[in-house]
């Protein structure tokens, strides 16, 4: 399926009550997507998982034998569902901490073996102090030519204060549905670094 379809399926998934819509403006995530989808993906890190729908997305673009890894609070009844995303040979690793805590980057750092991301997505605690944290303990297991992505940049005192301090290092694009500029959707907004 192509990446508009996947969005389709998406907006349209509903299984007895459950929805897997991610928490992403449509333009936005399929923007995203697009620019991941070039660069065969072989191990992308998310942390804040929500119900799955952006692991669902990343996975259906990453290479056939990547890893998928997740880091989120608590699963609950989703682990088994999420873990279903993964396609032919990919491996989708559910790690259920807090992304700040350094036992948390040690077991992630154990899960990679070595290996190097190429893609980390921060969408989990969208606190000034957690979306730091998370950048200064995860971005350097990326690898030169790597990229890192923020959501909601637009949160001007917490992820978008940050995401500001930090941009300028880096080569960088922004992700802005202009569309959305006066709704509420308007903090969907995605940030990339290029490492």
């Amino acid at each position: 399926m192509e990446l508009n379809e996947w969005l389709n399926y998406l907006e349209k998934f509903n299984y007895f009550g459950i929805k897997l819509w991610p928490g992403q403006n449509r333009f936005e995530i399929f923007s995203l997507l697009k620019i991941l989808k070039k660069r065969n993906l072989k191990t992308i890190l998310e942390i804040g998982t929500a119900g799955g729908g952006t692991m669902f997305l990343f996975s259906r673009i990453a290479s056939p034998n990547a890893t998928l890894i997740s880091i989120d609070n608590d699963y609950g009844w989703r682990k088994t569902f999420i873990k279903s995303f993964a396609t032919k040979r990919q491996n989708i690793i559910l790690v259920e901490m807090n992304s700040h805590q350094k036992p948390t980057r040690n077991r992630i750092k154990h899960t990679l073996m070595g290996k190097k991301i190429d893609f980390l997505f921060i969408d989990g605690d969208h606190s000034y102090n957690g979306v730091k944290d998370d950048f200064n303990m995860y971005s350097r297991f990326v690898k030169q030519g790597g990229i890192i992505a923020f959501h909601d940049i637009l949160l001007e005192d917490t992820v978008g204060k940050f995401y500001q301090e930090i941009k300028d290092n880096f080569k960088h694009i922004e992700i802005i549905d202009n569309k959305v500029k006066n709704s509420r959707e308007v903090k969907k907004s995605i940030g990339v670094l290029y490492l």
